[in-house]
């Protein structure tokens, strides 16, 4: 908290993604005056498409816990170790279970009620909600007002444009989303705590990852329950149902039989594929509701598992739930200057795009945001000068403690699918021991939730 003789600090925060949410929740908390830009309102959101979902893994619910920010832990339904089955090609299938630290902290949140609730939290908390586009001209502006400036919002905001693109790889890999959230999918027990938990389950083929997570899903909310709730004169409360259910994502590489992406949206090197069984080779770019799902259903049933297939078609989908989507990774330049010369700082998927076959989304979100508001508040605290080098510091210690090891995963099965990767023969090893020693697989788990941990046995 500031002194008496301290002037009370302040942040503008731009954009409503999830590293910008918990910045800001962070700094308020330190008793910050915070503001944030939004171009939609909490109701809009709570009202919007689907987003990307992202797993909360222990760590990252830790931190939400500790910021109040963890809204759903009473119902939330939670996995407390993962099977990944690795199955595909002409290797025989190889499975590989392990523990999750904590005790039942994975789940994952819808996007639009982690946009729409912390906003409403922040607003509680005393923020300052401003309904704005900005512009890189009224950030000119805006940043002398403020001791800090952060940009957020990953690729969907357009003051991404700020930040220069970096000639350097950001270790994650391309891939097609295809996502629904589904009602009624029975888990398989934790070996590791028979009758007490879950296992979160992933497959990975030469073609795709496809994950199944627990999450809290959600009932958007009409177009007329959006104008209700945005009339200021309204005073009721904002009431979304939530729905205890599992996401079902399909990651796929480029060009694979996984890949659907609409023919206006496909890489030019992609070329269409020709199909036997009647399956469509590409979901349309304006399609039925269902339709991205029935197609989700038919790979699996094709491509994963038969029975699988069979258990997500008795599932019942949930409406408004679907997605597809492309995620091209990028590096960004961390920090901007205004024309005046004021430094801003890009956090989270906007200025580096995480492995979302890895699970990092929500930690690299999260971890980003904290790590900003913790260093923010001490260097205030100590007098320390708010300006560029501090952000660039500030910033290159994320990276360090986490960023740059956040494709892991991504890595890993990457290489054990690709014979020209140079480390394909080391991961074929490490896989063949973390099935037989389930002492490996538990540091191997703890990878998952802590990735600089899971560096070591990459590194063999």
């Amino acid at each position: 908290m500031t002194t008496a003789h301290q002037e009370r600090p302040s942040a503008l925060f731009v954009g409503t993604g999830r590293s910008v949410l918990t910045a800001a929740t962070a700094l308020s908390r330190h008793g910050w005056r915070v503001d944030v830009m939004s171009r939609f309102t909490k109701e809009e959101i709570l009202g919007s498409p689907p987003g990307l979902t992202q797993v909360s893994l222990p760590t990252t619910r830790l931190w939400e816990q500790e910021l109040g920010l963890d809204l759903w832990s009473a119902d939330a339904p939670t996995a407390t170790a993962v099977r990944l089955v690795l199955t595909g090609g002409a290797t025989d299938p190889v499975q590989i279970i392990a523990p999750l630290p904590g005790e039942g902290q994975t789940t994952a949140i819808d996007s639009r009620l982690i946009g729409g609730r912390w906003m409403q939290l922040l607003d509680e908390q005393g923020a300052t909600l401003h309904e704005s586009t900005c512009r890189a001209a009224d950030l000119d502006i805006l940043a002398d007002k403020f001791n800090v400036c952060v940009i957020g919002g990953g690729e969907n905001n357009p003051m991404r444009t700020m930040f220069p693109v970096l000639d350097r790889p950001s270790g994650a890999s391309s891939r097609i989303v295809l996502q629904a959230h589904i009602e009624g999918f029975e888990w398989a027990d934790d070996p590791y705590r028979p009758g007490e938990g879950a296992c979160l389950d992933m497959y990975s083929l030469p073609g795709a990852e496809v994950l199944i997570t627990p999450v809290v899903a959600m009932v958007p909310l009409t177009h007329q329950l959006v104008l209700a709730h945005s009339n200021p004169a309204s005073t009721r409360q904002i009431v979304v149902p939530t729905i205890a259910g599992a996401c079902v994502q399909i990651l796929a590489r480029p060009g694979g039989v996984f890949d659907t992406l609409p023919v206006d949206r496909r890489p030019a090197e992609a070329r269409p594929q020709t199909r036997q069984d009647g399956l469509p080779d590409r979901v349309p770019s304006a399609y039925p509701p269902s339709t991205i799902w029935e197609h989700m259903t038919a790979l699996i049933t094709e491509q994963v598992d038969t029975d699988l297939g069979a258990h997500l078609r008795a599932c019942e989908l949930i409406p408004h739930s679907e997605l597809l989507t492309r995620v091209e990774p990028q590096v960004r330049d961390a920090v901007a200057l205004t024309g005046r010369g004021r430094p801003v700082v890009g956090i989270g998927g906007l200025t580096r795009t995480p492995e979302v076959a890895g699970g990092q989304g929500a930690a690299a979100a999260t971890l980003s945001g904290v790590n900003l508001a913790e260093l923010a508040q001490r260097q205030h605290a100590a007098g320390g000068a708010l300006d560029e080098a501090f952000l660039r510091e500030a910033m290159a210690l994320y990276d360090a403690e986490h960023g740059d090891h956040t494709a892991g995963f991504g890595a890993m099965v990457n290489a054990y699918w690709n014979r020209n990767d140079p480390a394909h023969e080391k991961v074929h090893g490490m896989v063949a021991a973390l099935a037989a020693d389930m002492r490996l697989a538990a540091l191997w788990g703890q990878g998952l939730d802590q990735p600089a941990r899971m560096a070591p046995l990459l590194g063999g």
